[in-house]
């Protein structure tokens, strides 16, 4: 398999910010940084198949950061060698993000 590619959709940097303002305000930004790396950019990049699939879309996976409870949905396009990003979510949120693959 080539090298994959991670990319980020608007609506998944947007989620990031937010989670990056709330996590330094509260002390847990080198916490989310290292769990951060250690997943999206260790694991995914390595084993983009890793996530389990997201049942309600198959075509979307998602993988948990367990120390902060963020889930990462993305989509893996094969071919292209991509992994894009989606949405970054807390579990403890009561509905699902929305999915979608559109503008980077």
């Amino acid at each position: 398999m080539k090298p994959v590619r991670i990319e980020f959709s608007k609506q998944a940097k947007g989620h990031l910010a937010r989670i990056k303002r709330w996590s330094r305000d509260h002390g847990m930004l080198p916490v989310l940084q290292a769990e951060y790396a250690r997943i999206v950019l260790g694991l995914l990049a390595d084993h983009p198949e890793a996530g389990h699939v997201h049942e309600p879309d198959p075509r979307y996976r998602r993988i948990l950061m367990p120390r902060s409870q963020l889930y990462v949905y993305y989509r893996f396009d094969r071919e292209l060698g991509i992994v894009l990003i989606v949405a970054v979510w807390h579990t403890a949120r009561g509905k699902l993000p929305r999915l979608w693959s559109g503008s980077r």
